[in-house]
């Protein structure tokens, strides 16, 4: 959002009403050169997993009578052209708002096609029938919300297709090339990496996956393997891999880049999950080769798929890693790539061109 709010506020004034933890008040703080006015809500945690409930209980979690009232104060006192909710949680926002602004969701994840991919994940068969529960829910409701809006923004073209809304509008995710770029002077002492916010179970599930299958067949073949796993509570969500040799927990860092520089080959071993993986194109633009399932790679297409080397099996997983750890002209012809398709096809200025088009063309009508 910062890259995007950064762009657009040279064409556009501003409004912006978050969320935020306590922890995250000084990461707005950046913004206020950029927005016309910022409010903040505070979140209150809150877990309602209750199958009862007529909405999925991650939209109950977010739902406040602050924000509620926050937002129709401002829709009453500003005339605004366009009203932007991000993410699902805050479409609920919109029932009972009565304006001339035209009104656009912007769905992150199809949220029913990833309980899909989780149920299909599941072996158990009662946590089976739960996850059907929820998809049926979920799928119902997102159909639902949709139609309050003008417009759906999808990260993914793949979801976009999923969720056939008749007023979609697709906006890949993009990375600032200036920021992620090659340094030739790093070693490459780091032979894998992985990163991810852990607060999400979809990244706890993608080592648990990873350390399982896949992490014993490389190092049966390279037992000097060495790999680093690095996030918002990492440490404290895989514990679990204490005592494999060769993995080591990070934990979150102030600047990733130190260790992307620094590594072979950057993995994303995703089982579930949706929307468009922002961190494959950070390891693209520091010319880094990817080695992804299909389901973390969703969203990419076209040339930038001669970087992300996809495979779905451990075995076939482990062989892709193996072959660029093996190979140092593959790994920096294919790094060549990555960075090449980062800079053409995938930086914020190309994305948010795209954008400030889209906003103009709902604006004149």
């Amino acid at each position: 959002m910062f890259e995007q709010i950064k762009y657009l506020s040279d064409k556009y004034s501003i409004h912006l009403i978050s969320f935020a933890r306590g922890w995250e008040e000084n990461d707005l703080e950046p913004l206020g050169q950029f927005c016309k006015e910022i409010n903040v809500v505070k979140i209150k945690e809150r877990n309602s997993k209750s199958y009862f409930l007529t909405k999925p209980g991650f939209i109950k979690n977010y739902y406040s009578r602050e924000m509620a009232a926050l937002i129709r104060k401002k829709i009453k006192e500003t005339d605004f052209d366009i009203v932007q909710f991000e993410y699902l949680p805050m479409a609920q926002y919109r029932d009972g708002l009565n304006m001339r602004a035209k009104t656009i969701l912007v769905e992150h994840q199809l949220g029913y096609l990833c309980l899909k991919k989780e149920m299909a994940a599941e072996k158990n068969m009662l946590k089976k029938i739960a996850f059907s529960f929820r998809y049926n829910r979920l799928l119902k409701y997102e159909n639902k919300i949709f139609k309050k809006f003008d417009k759906v923004i999808f990260i993914s073209g793949t979801e976009a297709t999923a969720a056939k809304h008749p007023n979609s509008f697709v906006s890949p995710m993009g990375v600032d090339t200036e920021y992620f770029k090659p340094d030739g002077n790093n070693p490459e002492d780091i032979d894998l990496i992985y990163t991810g916010n852990f607060d999400n179970y979809q990244n706890v599930d993608s080592v648990i996956y990873f350390s399982k299958y896949i992490w014993p067949l490389i190092v049966k073949k390279r037992p000097e393997t060495n790999m680093k796993i690095i996030g918002v509570n990492s440490k404290e969500k895989l514990s679990f891999l204490k005592g494999i040799c060769g993995i080591e927990v990070i934990g979150r860092v102030e600047d990733i880049r130190a260790y992307l520089g620094r590594a072979k080959v950057f993995i994303v071993p995703a089982r579930i999950g949706g929307g468009m993986k922002g961190k494959i194109l950070e390891a693209l633009s520091m010319g880094k080769p990817v080695v992804s399932t299909s389901i973390g790679a969703e969203g990419y297409e076209g040339e930038v798929l001669k970087a992300i080397k996809i495979e779905d099996s451990p075995g076939g997983f482990a062989d892709k890693i193996l072959e660029f750890l093996h190979n140092r002209d593959l790994r920096k012809y294919t790094g060549f790539l990555a960075r090449r398709e980062a800079e053409t096809k995938y930086k914020w200025e190309l994305i948010f061109s795209d954008m400030d088009k889209f906003y103009k063309s709902l604006c004149v009508k």
